[in-house]
């Protein structure tokens, strides 16, 4: 069992209300990363990255909702797609199991949060019509203003090869 302290800041989806300088958000996306990289290193997959999974408490963002954590080479159960459709990498949304990398692609996904306030995808339903159109390639567009070094990095996480995406 792990238990976490009380987050008073609730969630990255509820933090994001707040209007955040490019520092903040930098700062955000660092805290997430180590956290994410502490999950990676000891060769997990967290399975289900999205803003309401990261939590804020004091000045800092953790991970959270780690019951769908599986090793990285475990393949049980990659018949079932969990999380928010937006957040989910393509290729898990085509029936491929979950990796470290489809991780990556919900980090970029988060990251276009960040950026804008909002989910990916705000404007769409979330069904069937939305997966076929990720899983074909559909990327959110870059919001004007984005620093072109987060930009690029957001779009490096959402590539379709999987084996192209950074590493945490």
């Amino acid at each position: 069992i792990i238990v976490f302290p009380y987050a008073h800041g609730g969630s990255l989806k509820n933090y994001m209300r707040k209007r955040l300088n490019w520092v903040n958000k930098l700062d955000i996306l660092r805290h997430m990363l180590y956290g994410l990289n502490d999950i990676h290193k000891i060769g997990l997959v967290h399975r289900d990255l999205h803003p309401g999974n990261f939590l804020h408490y004091r000045r800092t963002i953790s991970v959270s909702d780690l019951g769908l954590c599986c090793p990285a080479d475990d393949e049980t159960g990659s018949e079932k797609v969990y999380g928010v459709i937006p957040f989910i990498a393509p290729e898990v949304l085509d029936g491929g199991p979950y990796t470290q990398a489809s991780d990556v692609y919900s980090i970029g996904m988060i990251m276009w949060f960040i950026n804008s306030g909002q989910y990916p995808f705000f404007n769409r339903k979330y069904d069937e019509i939305l997966i076929n159109d990720i899983v074909n390639g559909l990327r959110p567009k870059i919001p004007e203003g984005t620093p072109p070094d987060y930009g690029k990095l957001m779009q490096d996480c959402w590539d379709v090869d999987p084996h192209k995406r950074p590493t945490i």
